[in-house]
């Protein structure tokens, strides 16, 4: 954008353009076609740098897409930037002024070096602000589907998601086993969190390393939930109690104790295990195991195949939050009984003034996952005629809808 040559005609703020100056403008920018459509609508500086895409559309009824874009391309980054290329040359010209001109009386020289340090200043802030808004980092949270019938890849930014049931929800799951209100996620101090909301069939996080027991803990082994009912130590270990809450055991209760001569106990439908399911077919033969680690008590997945679940809260009843983005390890969470989410913290940088649109249209947003490498740079409707994604030019296997919140 040549700003030099637009000095030389306009050599004032944009905010202050009168509809003539908007008129000579647009001439500078090659579309004086629009001139009418501008003056009809009595168009200042002040209402052209709140114009939006609709109201190109519906106020002014330019339809047309390369004019919508070049003039939205002006309005949102253009005009910014000239209002910083002012103040630069305002701030040049103080410098540039001769000395003498700054040996008047004290009130008049104290006042040029106020207005010099507030211009100054001004031209900071708008440096500042163009740099916050060119170059920000936003995290968003991918959740790719496992073990279930669904394929819906889904895409959780930093304001956070609601998942769900009813039509309000951000993540919608029509299906019997969610809750209407069923979970949230949220974004707090540079991390993912997600919450049980008071759902029926659970909130789940899968235990993939050692975890420390606590009181109350709910625990999905095989078919049955365990609530650790007893973590008490004792003179000589630690005794520990689980009483089935759900499932086929339902009721039943188990107590051991662990100590320096037996450090672990192992679970699963073996006979011979130390605590034996034999008829849960849905455990495996050595599904878990609880280890005493100096005066904890662990549990730890042996790499059972429907794999061992931390339940956030009991049924109807709101949990607190817990963290999905963890530095070592992607977590697994289970929403319901059924649907599994592998969840993947992507980093990109918002760029406002491209509007994260498809690098393809220009158009529309970008919603389309190229499978396998992952990359999100096109719509959905652009990626159906890809053969290699754009950004690794890997070859393209299959390309998968994001819902984006």
């Amino acid at each position: 954008m040549d700003y030099d040559s637009l000095y030389l005609l306009l050599p004032k703020e944009p905010k202050k353009w009168q509809v003539s100056d908007v008129v000579i403008w647009l001439q500078f920018i090659g579309l004086g076609q629009m001139e009418d459509k501008f003056v009809n609508c009595s168009i200042d500086g002040s209402i052209l740098e709140e114009i939006t895409e609709n109201d190109l559309e519906e106020e002014l009824g330019i339809n047309q897409k390369i004019i919508k874009k070049k003039l939205m391309n002006w309005i949102t980054t253009g005009l910014k930037e000239y209002s910083i290329y002012l103040s630069q040359i305002k701030i040049n010209t103080i410098k540039k002024q001769p000395n003498e001109e700054f040996t008047l009386q004290k009130n008049v020289n104290a006042c040029q070096d106020k207005q010099c340090q507030s211009i100054i200043n001004q031209y900071d802030e708008l440096y500042s602000s163009q740099n916050k808004v060119t170059n920000l980092i936003e995290n968003q949270l991918i959740l790719q589907p496992l073990e279930s019938q669904q394929n819906n890849f889904y895409c959780v930014k930093q304001v956070g998601a609601k998942i769900g049931r009813h039509s309000s929800n951000q993540i919608l799951i029509l299906e019997e086993n969610i809750s209407r209100f069923h979970a949230e996620i949220t974004y707090q101090d540079s991390k993912f969190y997600i919450k049980d909301i008071g759902s029926t069939t659970g909130t789940y996080i899968k235990i993939q390393k050692r975890m420390n027991l606590f009181l109350d803990m709910l625990i999905e082994l095989g078919s049955n939930l365990f609530q650790v009912t007893q973590l008490e130590e004792v003179s000589n270990g630690i005794q520990l109690g689980l009483l089935v809450l759900e499932g086929p055991n339902s009721e039943e209760q188990i107590s051991f104790h662990l100590n320096q001569d037996k450090t672990s106990v192992n679970f699963g439908r073996k006979a011979n295990a130390d605590i034996a399911f034999p008829e849960d077919h849905h455990l495996s033969n050595l599904h878990a195991k609880f280890y005493l680690v100096d005066k904890n008590v662990t549990i730890e997945d042996h790499s059972s195949t429907n794999g061992t679940w931390l339940r956030l809260s009991a049924d109807g009843q709101p949990s607190s939050i817990y963290p999905l983005t963890l530095d070592d390890e992607m977590t697994v969470i289970r929403i319901g009984t059924v649907n599994q989410y592998l969840c993947q913290l992507d980093k990109f940088s918002i760029n406002y003034n491209e509007y994260n649109f498809c690098t393809l249209c220009h158009e529309n947003e970008r919603d389309a996952l190229c499978l396998p490498c992952k990359h999100n740079s096109t719509c959905f409707k652009c990626s159906k005629n890809l053969q290699l994604c754009p950004i690794c030019k890997m070859k393209i296997s299959q390309q998968i809808r994001i819902y984006k919140n």
